[in-house]
């Protein structure tokens, strides 16, 4: 009995030794878990970040994401990933958004006698009508229309 007693002192003491090691281990695990996401999380921001200077270097154009692919160099679905986790949006839902800021500045800069919204609309690739608006009001908290209507080049009614 004595024998089976010592066992079980000795046994309890080193239990908490090896529930140490293992929560060393589990901490240890866990840092370079964070370290890893931590330069994920720095490559997608990179990814992102070039993808935003590309777009922004080519105001002019109609850009689609196989541009930003090519662009940052990485299929669809890993900069699909990078926006996600550093915008929250895809890449096609900034590039929509881009282009509704386009459309305002447009809207913003022309006066009702040379400048329309379907005009402009159509300028930046949106073709119905309808979804363009709901998209721009979501956005801009506005009509086009009254964007364009209370724009400072506007012409005298």
């Amino acid at each position: 009995f004595a024998r089976a007693r010592a066992e079980a002192l000795a046994l309890q003491k080193a239990m908490p030794a090896k529930q140490e090691r293992e929560v060393a281990h589990l901490h240890a695990y866990i840092d370079r878990f964070r370290a890893k996401a931590s330069k994920a999380r720095q490559a997608q921001s990179r990814l992102v970040r070039i993808a935003e200077e590309y777009a922004m270097s080519k105001a002019g154009d109609r850009l689609f994401v196989t541009d930003l692919c090519r662009a940052t160099g990485v299929s669809e679905r890993t900069l699909e990933y990078a926006f996600r986790e550093i915008m929250g949006l895809t890449p096609m839902g900034y590039l929509i958004r881009l282009r509704l800021h386009r459309v305002r500045q447009s809207l913003l800069a022309g006066n009702r006698r040379t400048t329309t919204v379907t005009r402009e609309a159509l300028r930046w690739g949106f073709w119905h009508f309808g979804e363009f608006s709901r998209a721009y009001k979501a956005c801009f908290g506005e009509l086009p229309s009254d964007t364009l209507r209370r724009a400072p080049g506007k012409t005298p009614q």
